[in-house]
């Protein structure tokens, strides 16, 4: 096991607030599991599995920025 991180630490690479990342960025289906729960608050996560969820996030992110075509905006009315 490599180093463990906890939401504090999460929520410093994801740039979120650390209740944000607390209450629903660990909750995703696709958030690593946990590797040590010691209690309900006392959580931690494989830094190395965190950094490779966030590095697929942005690439995920990256694809869909690319297929949304520049000048194309939605308006009503």
């Amino acid at each position: 096991m490599g180093e463990l991180i906890g939401t504090a630490d999460i929520a410093a690479l994801v740039q979120l607030n650390r209740d944000y990342v607390t209450s629903v960025v660990t909750k995703r289906v696709d958030f690593p599991a946990p590797a040590l729960v010691l209690s309900r608050k006392t959580v931690r996560w494989d830094r190395a599995a965190v950094l490779q969820w966030i590095a697929r996030q942005r690439v995920k992110a990256s694809k869909r920025s690319a297929t949304t075509s520049p000048g194309s905006t939605s308006s009503t009315g």
